[in-house]
């Protein structure tokens, strides 16, 4: 089902009950994955941070098979879409999302973000959207991982909120499989930035390591 919502009140788009996805609650969750080796985004700058030592030693084994600059052709330093209403701002993420996930792909919006833009997950703290873009493309298995959008809503005067569904490969080692999950990401936007988004976090709820290792290893039975 991929229903658009815009709304600027309440958070409208939950999942259907109908969701192949187990085990989600609505609620925003952190699952640590570094546990079982897996990050988002791959941090490589002196500004970047991560948070525990099992994430940054698991960045050491991506290993992403695209050769040249698969964002060459996206602009950095585009004239920002300020002045817009935090409606506008969510049609603009969500048709650009839908068309191209950036979440997986890293073909973002450069116009839509702050320069002093920050990432945020349970694993790694980064700034700038042109780094977190390159940090999700080296992180995914192009062409194999997925991310599907279920809704995307404005949920407070300076708030985003979309839903979004992610599973396929990632680069770690020889390729490792991410089973379905549902990502809650948070868009805040500042009105002082001319309305940009200024930062994001996502929270997720997968099945834990020892359900990860029998998806990958049991793939006959998914």
């Amino acid at each position: 089902a991929r229903s658009s919502s815009i709304r600027a009140t309440t958070l409208s788009c939950a999942p259907r009950r109908s969701s192949p996805v187990a085990h989600w609650t609505g609620r925003r969750h952190a699952c640590r994955l570094a546990a079982a080796g897996l990050f988002l985004p791959a941090a490589s700058h002196a500004a970047d941070e991560y948070k525990d030592l099992s994430t940054k030693a698991s960045s050491k084994l991506l290993n992403s098979a695209e050769s040249g600059d698969a964002l060459a052709a996206i602009n950095w330093a585009a004239p920002k879409a300020t002045g817009l209403s935090i409606e506008e701002m969510a049609r603009r993420v969500d048709a650009g999302l839908r068309r191209e996930c950036w979440f997986v792909t890293g073909r973002s919006l450069p116009e839509l973000f702050s320069s002093a833009f920050t990432f945020s997950d349970p694993q790694v703290t980064l700034a700038g959207i042109e780094e977190y873009s390159r940090g999700v493309r080296s992180f995914y298995k192009q062409g194999s991982a997925v991310g599907e959008i279920v809704c995307t809503a404005a949920t407070a005067p300076d708030t985003i909120t979309v839903i979004w569904r992610n599973f396929g490969t990632v680069n770690l080692g020889p390729g490792f499989d991410l089973a379905p999950y549902l990502v809650t990401t948070t868009l805040k936007t500042s009105a002082s930035d001319g309305g940009l988004i200024v930062r994001q976090e996502d929270a997720f709820e997968a099945p834990d390591k020892v359900e990860l290792l029998k998806y990958n290893l049991f793939k006959a039975r998914r």
